[in-house]
């Protein structure tokens, strides 16, 4: 891994200036966070821009930092420009400031040729300086969504804003995008629901030789304990509340091991207290590189979220063999089919969940074959190799057209 570091200024701008040549030619792609942050969008797009990389593309990824300072580095020969923003959110909502080294940054964009720019998740600021650099210098936009319908809160205030701005700046967003991509169809339908055009699905995919060569690690190495696992941020909407208030519901010498943070984790660890079991472990946040081994000793995975596009960590449980219990929102069901794959149940359902759970936990057989299929499953459906191929059939054919089209576009219906 090559990594490095440089701060604003000129030389910032001199690296900007020297577009290589690659054979493939430039992307630009904006996410909200990007490594060392952690998060299934954060963990895709690196691995996107790799897969770009190794193509012979030359990847430029536009981003937002804590920091007072325009940043750079190069990572795994990614180039990654961080603009100072504001930290909002518990660091998961990141807004760049209003500053002349962020404008001065931003204008060295327009020095680049880039064949197309991809933004993520329409209700980030960091995708409207990508529509500006798309109108600036007539680059088709392209719009990955992650999400598949409008933010979930426990705050009807939230709730409402968040429904606002998806039917404002959102929609106008999404309007303005070449192609639109959702990573499930629930997330397609959502953005034609936001009244996007050129709506296609274009699953995430996951690197599955990360899951070869894995280790133990020490507080899922219990003997004699069923381990169940979650992985993911810890926000209201991901409904780890409903787990944790099951927990003694389930049957046998069973460990749950929640791995992740966020602002709701205070609310987490207090209900984890009234349940008042030892054999509940909060890990806090988790490199990347280290969810295959947690997974390794993971008996049954648990994902109890009320929306989703397409989990990550569903996938890399499949990946790892996990049997895996999970709600049925969003792009979920593409992964997990009820009965094969894995078992679903209906968001909130909470007996569900304990009734799914416990026949995992006394039917060994079952498990290890629910994952066994599923990691046959997403070895041939998610694989980067195929959607790669899918990438690379939509950028060559903006390459031909100046207006895109497609004849093979996806009857997704319209949400209301």
């Amino acid at each position: 891994m090559k990594i490095l570091q440089e701060s604003t200024g000129d030389c910032l701008r001199g690296r900007m200036g020297m577009a290589d040549s690659a054979k493939q030619g430039r992307i630009l792609i904006l996410v909200n966070r990007y490594l060392p942050a952690v998060g299934g969008c954060t963990k895709v797009t690196h691995e996107l821009a790799q897969k770009f990389v190794n193509l012979g593309y030359t990847v430029d990824i536009l981003t937002c930092n804590c920091t007072d300072e325009v940043q750079h580095e190069v990572l795994d020969d990614i180039n990654i420009y961080q603009l100072s923003s504001w930290n909002l959110v518990h660091g998961s909502y990141r807004v760049p400031t209003i500053s002349l080294g962020n404008i001065s940054s931003v204008l060295n964009f327009t020095k680049s040729d880039y064949q197309c720019i991809i933004t993520n998740t329409r209700f980030y600021p960091i995708c409207f300086i990508g529509w500006i650099l798309s109108k600036f210098c007539g680059t088709p936009l392209i719009h990955l969504e992650h999400g598949s319908c409008h933010t979930v809160s426990e705050s009807f205030i939230v709730s409402t804003i968040g429904r606002i701005y998806d039917h404002t700046i959102g929609s106008f967003l999404v309007k303005s995008a070449r192609i639109n991509f959702g990573v499930s169809i629930p997330a397609a339908r959502f953005l034609n629901h936001l009244g996007a055009k050129n709506v296609k699905v274009m699953h995430n995919g996951i690197d599955l030789s990360a899951f070869e060569n894995t280790k133990l690690i020490e507080y899922t190495n219990t003997p004699g304990r069923t381990v169940i696992t979650y992985i993911g941020r810890l926000v209201y909407g991901k409904g780890v509340q409903d787990l944790l208030s099951i927990f003694p519901e389930l049957k046998g010498n069973v460990q749950l091991i929640i791995v992740g943070d966020g602002p709701y984790r205070h609310e987490l660890e207090a209900l984890a207290c009234q349940v008042n079991s030892s054999n509940i472990v909060f890990s806090g946040e988790q490199r990347p590189e280290n969810i295959p081994d947690i997974l390794k000793d993971t008996d049954i995975f648990v994902n109890p979220s009320y929306s989703e596009g397409l989990p990550t960590s569903v996938l890399e449980a499949c990946a790892a063999g996990c049997a895996v219990v999970a709600t049925d929102v969003g792009g979920t069901n593409e992964i997990i089919l009820d009965g094969s794959t894995g078992f679903l149940v209906n968001p909130g359902d909470r007996q569900g969940l304990v009734e799914r759970i416990n026949f995992l936990l006394e039917n060994k057989s079952t498990r290890d074959t629910l994952g066994k299929n599923a990691k046959a499953y997403v070895m041939d459906a998610f694989s980067w190799e195929l959607v790669m191929g899918q990438w690379m059939a939509e950028i060559n054919n903006l390459e031909r057209s100046s207006v895109y089209t497609s004849n093979k576009s996806v009857e997704l219906g319209q949400d209301t």
